[in-house]
């Protein structure tokens, strides 16, 4: 996706919320408005501007990944992040109905170098993402692992898999698959965008492989040799 189309995509969705937020806020000042019908608009205005916060702090962080060398680096342990992640998004998986597992044999047993709130972040995009695509009653695991000079981190779900043509636009802004069964999943706007970013700013690289109906595995991989 070029930059023109980024904007023009980004500039639709950004007035769709805005819309979204708009609309409640002129009603609500209808006197005669039931409670219950007060309620329901402000939760809609409510989560109109979150998502727009959502896409803001995606777009700060973007910029934030563009510019590493100004962003401070700290030590970290790969193991220690994924399962932090992991811990967070459990509630996430319960109220999905997803068992959400981490595998930490293989952890590599040494410190890495990185910005770790970008860090995080991404991974967690990914994790939700592997969480909302993952059906009532499915799997996501989650792998650490030590593989030619890299860190591998490997999310892998149980869910509808994406089709060989849309490989190539999984880490693009706003994807969302042309699978009906998908509708209802929320888009993750920048999220996997963001992830891809992040990854490669710290000399890494993402993969991703996906049969339709069995899965997608996401891999993440950073560097060993870090200065």
């Amino acid at each position: 996706m070029d930059s023109t189309e980024f904007k023009r995509i980004l500039a639709h969705k950004l007035n769709n919320l805005l819309m979204m937020a708009l609309n409640p806020a002129q009603m609500l000042d209808d006197p005669s408005m039931p409670p219950e019908q007060c309620a329901q608009l402000r939760a809609m205005l409510s989560d109109s501007l979150a998502r727009m916060q959502v896409i803001f702090k995606d777009l700060t962080d973007l910029a934030r990944a563009e510019d590493m060398d100004a962003e401070p680096r700290l030590a970290f342990r790969p193991g220690e992040l994924v399962q932090q992640v992991v811990d967070q998004e459990q509630a996430l998986a319960l109220r999905q109905g997803v068992m959400l597992a981490f595998q930490a044999d293989g952890a590599p047993d040494r410190d890495l170098t990185g910005q770790l709130e970008l860090l995080e972040r991404g991974l967690t995009y990914v994790i939700q993402n592997a969480i909302y695509y993952t059906p009532d009653g499915g799997r996501v695991t989650v792998g650490l692992a030590e593989k030619d000079g890299f860190v591998v981190i490997r999310v892998a779900d149980g869910g509808f898999g994406l089709p060989p043509e849309d490989l190539g636009h999984a880490w693009e802004p706003f994807y969302h698959p042309k699978d009906k069964r998908t509708v209802q999943i929320p888009n993750m706007g920048l999220g996997l965008t963001l992830a891809r970013a992040v990854i490669e700013s710290h000399g890494g690289r993402v993969e991703i492989k996906s049969v339709p109906d069995q899965g997608s595995v996401y891999k993440l991989f950073l560097p060993l040799n870090q200065s």
